[in-house]
This record gives structure tokens, sequence and C-alpha cells, in this order.
């Protein structure tokens, strides 16, 4: 492929125009669903959205792929953490059990990593950058992700085409729908003002370090929360306390703790090197934590 072509499939509106012409009305309907029937629903993920871009951005940089891809969770969960579908996918990125399993996530019953915002969209990104050298095309990945690479496969050996305008009627509706809402939710969260929509600032999450099995109510306690308040935050905990098998741990405060103290004195180095050598009791905002991660 092309220097200028390979640029031109990260471009979002590029991609618009590559959708195949019987597909254009799923654009109108799209738009028509954010920005009119759904209106208040795009407004709220709009309010929320901030809280969570540095980590999705953070995580799609690490893997170098384009910034836009950050939004995708707007399109897949509606931006809720714990969304579950009738098929299985569960978290931001909808991940199924199979594939997160396969990405280095841990499902079972005490643990589903799939709703920790930070190792699910470390591991969905590993992913995307996956299908797209499979398929060498942002609109083939993206059905690839929705469908499954083999639906993909399957449709271009019966249109006998290889893009996504070759093949789009070949694929399932859900997948016809889901590429224009990906671009119209994505346009609209990254400049909400040419739509109407207000821009908002949502103050930074403040995160735990655990490096030791606790009770979740010990860490509420000692934070003046909830438990109920601290699993609202944590939805990847099932149990009532975090397990060996899970440290090092993350874990997510909320807004109200304005001055957290650690639960185990511990002096920040100079520098750490990575997300998984990282041991440590101690919090910070996200945009801190993240220039710590080198990410």
């Amino acid at each position: 492929m092309s220097t200028a072509r390979a640029d031109c499939l990260q471009n979002l509106d590029y991609l618009s125009e590559c959708l195949a012409p019987e597909d254009q009305p799923y654009l109108a309907k799209a738009h028509y669903r954010y920005t009119v029937s759904g209106q208040r629903e795009m407004a709220a993920m709009l309010a929320t959205f901030p809280t969570y871009h540095p980590v999705l951005l953070a995580a799609i940089r690490a893997e170098e792929l384009p910034d836009w891809l950050a939004y995708l969770p707007l399109a897949e969960s509606r931006l809720t953490v714990n969304a579950r579908s009738k098929a299985g996918a569960a978290g931001l990125w909808q991940l199924m059990p199979a594939t997160a399993r396969g990405l280095g996530l841990r499902v079972d019953r005490n643990v589903d990593e799939r709703l920790d915002i930070y190792k699910s969209s470390r591991a969905a990104a590993r992913y995307l950058k996956q299908l797209h050298r499979q398929f060498d095309d942002w609109l083939l990945a993206l059905a690839a992700y929705n469908c499954g690479a083999g639906n993909v496969r399957k449709a271009q050996r019966r249109s006998g085409g290889y893009f996504y305008h070759e093949i789009s009627t070949y694929l399932p509706g859900q997948t016809r729908r889901y590429l224009p809402r990906v671009i119209t939710s994505t346009k609209i969260a990254q400049r909400p003002y040419w739509y109407g929509f207000a821009t908002h600032h949502v103050p930074e999450k403040v995160l735990l370090r655990i490096d030791r099995p606790l009770e979740l109510a010990t860490i509420a306690t000692a934070y003046g929360l909830s438990v109920r308040a601290l699993k609202r935050e944590n939805p990847a905990y099932n149990s009532s306390a975090i397990p060996m098998s899970k440290l090092p741990a993350t874990l997510q405060l909320p807004t109200t703790v304005e001055t957290p103290y650690p639960l185990i004195p511990w002096r920040v180095p100079d520098k750490w090197s990575s997300w998984e050598t990282r041991t440590a009791n101690y919090a910070f905002t996200v945009s801190r934590l993240l220039r710590l991660m080198e990410v």
C-alpha cells in the first residue's frame, strides 16, 4: 500500500467517504441518533468523556494508533464501564471473554479485567493493532472488531472483493450500522460545539496503587468511603478483597477524595520504567500517573 493511501486511511473524514453508497443512509441515521433523538444521551456521554479520555488516549498512543480510536467506546458501550451485551461482551471496549483472555486479561468470577479501564484499554489497543495488521485498512479492522475477522474474511470471499465498500452488503447489518456510528460519534466528540453540544472539564480521578492483599472494606474505611462507592468506581472487582493474584492492583477513587494519603508510606522514585514493574501504595491524578507510566 502506498504511503499516501495509508495516511488517508487514518483520516476520519476520508473513512466516511470510503463507505459503500448503500451505507450512506446509515451515516444520516447515526447523525440523527446522536444529535436529535439521542441528543440527551450524547450530551451525557460528552460530559463524562473527559474523565476517561486521558487513559483511552494513552493506550491508543502506546500502540501508535490514530488518536480518534480513543473515541471508540462511545459507540461500543455508550461510555458505560460495566456495560454487558447479550452476547457476553463487557466493559468500555466490549471485549468478548475469549478475546479478552487471549489478550492477557483475567476474566473469572472474582475479577473481570474487561471492566478495568486501564488494562482493558491497553488490551483493546493491542487488539485493534492486530486487526489493522491483518487487513491493512481501518474500515475492515473496525468491522472485524465488531463482527469478528472470520466474518470479514467470509464477506470478502462471497463478494469477490477486498475493501469495505466492496463487501459491506455481505456483512451483518449490525456492523453496517456500527461503522457510521463510530465515525459520527467520534466527529461529534472531537468538536462538540460544532454540533450544539457544550464542552466539559471533569475533575481528574485519583488512582491508588495496591501491592498487598487487602479487603475492600479496609481501603474504603481508610479513605472515608463506603464499600459500595469504592466498587462503583472499580467494577472489575467482583469479590470483597483484592487477591494476591491481582497484585499489583490499581484502584480508582472518586473525586470526593480531596487529600488522599497512602496506606503505606512510600517515596515516589524519580522515574518509573513501566506500568508492569511499578508497585506503590500512593494516590495520583490520572495525568500524573500517565506521565510516570511513560505512555
